[in-house]
C-alpha cells in the first residue's frame, strides 16, 4: 500500500487524524498528488458540508463550522498557480463545480465559509475556466443566506480584480446586477430604505475603488444596465435618489451618508460616466435627459460638465427650452455654470444672461407682496450671475444692480438644502489608530486630555478643532469595535470635551446595532452625568450634537425586542427623554419644505423619534393592556395638539408618521383625536401631519383610508401644490390599492374622469408596477380601468392622450390573449408607444403573445408601423415575432411588416422574408 493510500485509510478510521491532516495540509508540498485519491474516496463530496449550529443558550445565534477539506483545496489551487498542471486544474474545477452545483440546488447548506472558499479556489484557476454560471453562483450565495458571509469582503479583491485584469466584459456585466441587488427595509420608522444584499461597507469599498476600472472594460454597457436598475427603483419609490440624501452628484461634504445604497449606486454610475469615451457619452446624454426621474437630469449635467467639449450642444439646447432651474437638479446645473462659464463664447454668455433674466417666481410665491417678490427674484438672479460676472461686463452690471436690491450674501450658492452639521474628516491626528484602540482605557483618557492639536503637522484645510474631532472619531471607532472594554470603565472619562462624549455615544450606538453586547447600567450613569442642567440649556455646537445623539442611542436600545436593553433600564430612559423633550432646541429655518429632513436630522426630531421608540418598546411589554403608553407621554401629545408654533411642526410630523403605532398604544385616543392630528383647517399643521403620514406609510389601513377619503383629506391633497410630489403620488397609490382590494370602487374612476393627465399617468404606472409579476387575480379590475381610460381618451388628439396610451403599453403584460375586447386598446397604445420610448417593452410582450394570438399580434404591429414607428431594438425579438407569424400562417401580415421595414431602409428582416418566400 502506498503512503498516500495508507494515510487516507487511516483518516477513514480516525476523525482526529483526518482533521489534523487537512488543517496542516497548507504546509505540505505537492498537494496535487493527493488530490485525485482524495476525490475518488469521496472526501470532497458536498454532502459532507457541515451545517450551522445554533447556540442552545442564545436562540437565533449560530456558529458556522469549517469544512476541513477547504484549506487543502485552496492550498492545492495556490500551488497549482506556481507549478501549473492541466490535469490538476481540470480536477480542481470539477471539484469546485460539484460544490457549486450542490450549493446552488435545493439541498444547499447555508454555510458561507464553503461558498467563500469555492469562489476563492475558482478564481485562482486560469481565467478561461470561469464561466457565467460561476458568476451566477455568487448571486445565489449572497441571496440565499441568512448570515453575513466572508465572500462579501472579497468581491473586490478576488472577483472584480480578476475579471478586470483579464478584461472579462460579459462576466462583469453579469456580476454588476448582483453587486447592486437590494432589498427594501421597512422597520416602521423609515420607508423604502434600500439595503444592498452585499454588506454595505464592502459595497462602499467597491464603489470607491472599481468603477473606472470596470468602465474601461465594459464601456457604456454597464451604465445602461445600472440606469435600468435605477429606473426600476424610481418607479417603485418616487422618493429615491432625492436631494436630501444626495445633495450633490459629485463628491461633496454635504453628502452626509455616502454609504447609503442609493448614494453608492449614483456615485458608481457617475464615475463610470466620467470614464466613458466621448462617443459613448454623446449617445447617452440625450436619452438621459428624456427620463422622468430628476436623478438622471442631475447625472446628465454632471456628465456634460465632465465631457463639456463633446456634448455642450445638448446643454445649450436644453437651456433654450427651459426656464426656471428646478430645485431637484439645481446644484449640478449651477456647478456646470461655475466650472464652464470661462469657456462660454460671448454669444453663449448672452444666452445664459437672457435665461437668468427670465426667472419669474410669481406663480410659485403668490402669497408674497410685490416688494418681497422683487427682492427674492433679485437674490436668485444674482446667485446665477455670480458664475458669469467675471467673464462679462453686462453680467457684472446686472449683478451689482440686483445686489443693490437684495444685498444679502448668497447663502451656499447652487444648493436648495444645506445641512449645517459637522463634516467628516478623512484625516486622523494619530499615526496608528489600532495601537490607540489597544491601549488601556486609562491611557486613552490620558492621551485625550493631553492632546494638543498644535503639535500635529500643519494642514491648511484642517483647523485645530478638526484635529480634535478627528481624535474623537477615532475614540468612537474604538468604542464600536470593543464596547464592553470601554463601558466597564466609563467613569474614567471625566473632564473631557463634549465632542468626545458625542463619539462615545455614537460608537455605542453603532456597536449595539452590530449586536455587540455591553452593560447599559454604566451607559445610563454616564448619560445622566453628562446631561446636566447646563448642557440642557446650552446651544453650543457639541452640546447640540450630544443632545441629539443620546436619544438615538436609546432608540437603538429599544427599537427591536430581540436587540433591546433590559427593561429594568426603561424608567431611566424615560426620564432622560422627558428631560430632553421639555428642553427643546430653538431652531431657525424649519419649514414645511424641509420638514421631513429636519425631523430625521435635527435634535428635536431625534428626541421625538427616540421617544416613540421607547413608547413602543414599553407598549410591547404591556401588550395585554388596552392602553399601552404611560400617562406622561399621553399628556405630552394631548397638550401639543392644542398648540401651534414652530415646535408643533415636529410634533405633528411625528404623529403623522407614527399614527399606526400610536393607535397600537392607545386606539381610543387616536380615534378621538383624528381631527386634531390632521387639522384640515390649519394649513401648516395639516401639511405637517398628512405629508408625514403619506411619506412613511407602506401599508394602506382601511380605517385611515376611509377617514381621509370621507373627510376631504384626499381631495385636498390632490389639489394641493406640494413641494414634493411624493405626497400626491402616495395618495393616488393608496386609491389604487383600495380599488384593487375592493374597499373603494368609486374614487379611482372619479379621478380618471377628471382627466388630470398627471394623476392618470401615476395610476397607470403604479398598477403596472404593483401587478406586473402577478396580475391573474386582478385582471377583471384592471380591464375595467383600461376600458374606462380608453373610452375617455380614444377620440382625443392631444399630446396628453398620446402620453397616456404610450404608457398603457406597459399594460400589455396583463394580456394573455388578444381578443375583440382588448384589440382596440392595444392598437391605440401601439400607435403611440414610442412617445415614451416603450416600444422595446411592447415588443417583448408581442413576442410573448404571438403564439396564442398571431393574427392580432400582427395587426397590433402594423398599427405601430402605421404611425411611423419602426423599432429596431431588440432585433432578435422582432425577428422571432415575424418568424412566429410565418409559422402560424399569417403570411400576408408577416410579409407586409418585412416590406414596410425595407421601404424605410431597414433590412434586417429581409433574410426572414426570403427564408419563408415559398411558404403558402
Amino acid at each position: 500500500m502506498s503512503k498516500i493510500a495508507a494515510v487516507i485509510q487511516k483518516m477513514r478510521n480516525d476523525t482526529e487524524y483526518r482533521r489534523y491532516f487537512f488543517r496542516n495540509a497548507p504546509k505540505y508540498q505537492n498537494l496535487y498528488l493527493w488530490l485525485k485519491p482524495l476525490w475518488q474516496q469521496g472526501y470532497f463530496n458536498p454532502r459532507n458540508i457541515p451545517t450551522p449550529i445554533e447556540d442552545k443558550k442564545n436562540k437565533g445565534y449560530f456558529s458556522i463550522p469549517q469544512w476541513d477539506v477547504l484549506d487543502f483545496l485552496l492550498a492545492a489551487a495556490i500551488q497549482n498557480q506556481d507549478n501549473y498542471n492541466e490535469e490538476t486544474t481540470r480536477l480542481l474545477l470539477k471539484i469546485v463545480d460539484t460544490i457549486i452545483a450542490y450549493q446552488s440546488g435545493e439541498s444547499r447548506i447555508d454555510n458561507f465559509r464553503v461558498d467563500w472558499y469555492a469562489v476563492k479556489i475558482l478564481f485562482t484557476l486560469p481565467s478561461e475556466n470561469i464561466t457565467l454560471e460561476h458568476i451566477d453562483f455568487i448571486g445565489v450565495s449572497i441571496r440565499k443566506t441568512k448570515f453575513r458571509g466572508l465572500l462579501h469582503s472579497d468581491l473586490g479583491s478576488i472577483v472584480l480584480s480578476v475579471l478586470i485584469e483579464h478584461k472579462m466584459k460579459e462576466h462583469l456585466l453579469r456580476v454588476l446586477p448582483i453587486l447592486f441587488e437590494c432589498k427594501t427595509r421597512e422597520d416602521g420608522f423609515y420607508i423604502k430604505e434600500r439595503e444592498p444584499l452585499v454588506e454595505k461597507y464592502w459595497l462602499y469599498e467597491i464603489t470607491k475603488k472599481y468603477p473606472k476600472q470596470i468602465a474601461k472594460v465594459v464601456g457604456i454597457s454597464a451604465v445602461e444596465l445600472l440606469i435600468e436598475i435605477m429606473e426600476k427603483i424610481s418607479e417603485s419609490d418616487a422618493g429615491a435618489f432625492n436631494n436630501i440624501w444626495i445633495s450633490a452628484v459629485e463628491e461633496h461634504e454635504q453628502n452626509s451618508f455616502p454609504d447609503r445604497y442609493d448614494n453608492q449606486l449614483v456615485s458608481f454610475v457617475r464615475d463610470m460616466l466620467e470614464e466613458a469615451s466621448d462617443d459613448e457619452v454623446a449617445t447617452l446624454v440625450q436619452a438621459l435627459f428624456e427620463k422622468e426621474h430628476p436623478i438622471f437630469t442631475r447625472l446628465v449635467f454632471h456628465t456634460i460638465n465632465h465631457h463639456y467639449s463633446v456634448v455642450k450642444t445638448e446643454f445649450w439646447k436644453w437651456l433654450e427650452s427651459n426656464d426656471l432651474p428646478n430645485s431637484t437638479y439645481i446644484h449640478e446645473l449651477y456647478r456646470l455654470f461655475q466650472v464652464r462659464a470661462s469657456e462660454f463664447s460671448d454669444e453663449e454668455v448672452d444666452k445664459a444672461i437672457e435665461w437668468i433674466e427670465n426667472f419669474d417666481y410669481s406663480e410659485y410665491y403668490d402669497d408674497m407682496t410685490p416688494e418681497q417678490l422683487r427682492k427674492l427674484t433679485a437674490y436668485r438672479r444674482k446667485e446665477w450671475l455670480m458664475t458669469l460676472k467675471d467673464y462679462s461686463e453686462k453680467a457684472n452690471e446686472l449683478f451689482m444692480e440686483y445686489d443693490s436690491i437684495s444685498p444679502e450674501e448668497i447663502d451656499h450658492p447652487g444648493f436648495v438644502f444645506w445641512s449645517s452639521g459637522f463634516r467628516h474628516l478623512d484625516k486622523s491626528p494619530l499615526k496608528d489608530v489600532e495601537d490607540f484602540c489597544a491601549k488601556s482605557v486609562e491611557s486613552i483618557v490620558e492621551e485625550i486630555v493631553g492632546f494638543d492639536p498644535k503639535t500635529v503637522d500643519k494642514d491648511p484645510l484642517i483647523n485645530e478643532k478638526d484635529w480634535i474631532e478627528g481624535l474623537a472619531r477615532d475614540l468612537g471607532n474604538c468604542v464600536q469595535k470593543n464596547p464592553q472594554k470601554f463601558v466597564a470603565e466609563l467613569e474614567k472619562f471625566q473632564e473631557i470635551d463634549l465632542v468626545y462624549y458625542y463619539y462615545i455615544f455614537n460608537g455605542l450606538e453603532r456597536a449595539w446595532q452590530d449586536k455587540e453586547r455591553f452593560e447599559w447600567q454604566n451607559v445610563f450613569d454616564l448619560i445622566e452625568r453628562v446631561l446636566d442642567a447646563s448642557l440642557l440649556a446650552s446651544n453650543e455646537k457639541y452640546a447640540i450634537w450630544v443632545k441629539g445623539k443620546i436619544p438615538e442611542l436609546i432608540r437603538a436600545g429599544t427599537l427591536k425586542d430581540d436587540n433591546a436593553f433590559d427593561k429594568a433600564h426603561l424608567p431611566r430612559a424615560k426620564k432622560i427623554l422627558l428631560d430632553l423633550l421639555y428642553s427643546p432646541e430653538q431652531e431657525d429655518g424649519v419649514s414645511l419644505d424641509n420638514l421631513l429632513s429636519y425631523s430625521l436630522n435635527a435634535t428635536n426630531g431625534k428626541i421625538l423619534h427616540g421617544l416613540m421608540s421607547y413608547a413602543l418598546r414599553y407598549g410591547r411589554l404591556h401588550s395585554d393592556k388596552d392602553v399601552r403608553w404611560e400617562e406622561e407621554l399621553k399628556s405630552f401629545f394631548s397638550e401639543q395638539l392644542d398648540k401651534d408654533d414652530s415646535y408643533s411642526l415636529y410634533v405633528f410630523n411625528i404623529m403623522g408618521e407614527y399614527l399606526p403605532n400610536i393607535r397600537f398604544l392607545d386606539k381610543q385616543w387616536v380615534e378621538e383625536k383624528m381631527d386634531k392630528i390632521f387639522p384640515i383647517e390649519n394649513e401648516k399643521l395639516w401639511q405637517a401631519s398628512f405629508m408625514s403620514y403619506m411619506a412613511s406609510s407602506t401599508i394602506v389601513y382601511q380605517k385611515d383610508y376611509e377617514y381621509f377619503r370621507d373627510n376631504g383629506h384626499f381631495a385636498k391633497a390632490l389639489q394641493h401644490d406640494w413641494k414634493d410630489e411624493l405626497v400626491k403620488e402616495k395618495v393616488l397609490q393608496f386609491i389604487v390599492i383600495a380599488y384593487m382590494n375592493a374597499f373603494d370602487d368609486d374614487t379611482i374612476f372619479r379621478i380618471i374622469e377628471e382627466k388630470n393627465v398627471d394623476n392618470t399617468l401615476e395610476i397607470i404606472r403604479f398598477v403596472w408596477h404593483l401587478y406586473r409579476d402577478n396580475s391573474s387575480e386582478k385582471r377583471v379590475l384592471i380591464n375595467k380601468l383600461w376600458n374606462t381610460v380608453y373610452e375617455l381618451y380614444k377620440n382625443d388628439v392631444s399630446d396628453d392622450m398620446k402620453q397616456i396610451f404610450s404608457t398603457l403599453s406597459k399594460w400589455f403584460v396583463f394580456i394573455d390573449t388578444i381578443d375583440e375586447t382588448n384589440m382596440q386598446w392595444l392598437e391605440l397604445s401601439a400607435k403611440y408607444t414610442e412617445i415614451n420610448y416603450n416600444s422595446y417593452f411592447l415588443l417583448e410582450q408581442l413576442l410573448r403573445l404571438v403564439e396564442n394570438s398571431a393574427k392580432n399580434v400582427g395587426k397590433v404591429y402594423l398599427s405601430m408601423l402605421s404611425n411611423g414607428v419602426y423599432p429596431t431594438y431588440k432585433e432578435e425579438d422582432i425577428v422571432a415575432i415575424i418568424e412566429k407569424l410565418f409559422e402560424n400562417s399569417e403570411l400576408e401580415i408577416a410579409r407586409e411588416i418585412c416590406n414596410k421595414y425595407a421601404s424605410e431602409g431597414v433590412y434586417f428582416l429581409n433574410d426572414v422574408n426570403k427564408r419563408y418566400k415559398g411558404k403558402r
